[in-house]
């Protein structure tokens, strides 16, 4: 079996920051959308992943969501 290595990102609160602006066109394009229709969803999906990807680098139990709230529709 080969050992794998894996350092982690730097900083990733600096990497997170620099993609809030594409996060904030995200949920700008998400408000356009009919709530529940297909455009919607893919774009949550985009949304969510970006969130959980930020939650596994930087590991905040009082803070659920990196990038901020969402729009509910």
């Amino acid at each position: 079996m080969t050992k794998v290595t894996y350092t982690g990102l730097i900083d990733p609160a600096r990497e997170f920051e620099a993609l809030r602006p594409a996060y904030n066109v995200t949920v700008r394009m998400m408000m356009k959308c009919r709530p529940s229709s297909a455009d919607y969803l893919v774009l949550l999906a985009v949304t969510d992943a970006m969130n959980a990807a930020a939650a596994h680098f930087m590991p905040q139990p009082a803070v659920t969501s990196f990038f901020g709230a969402k729009p509910t529709g």
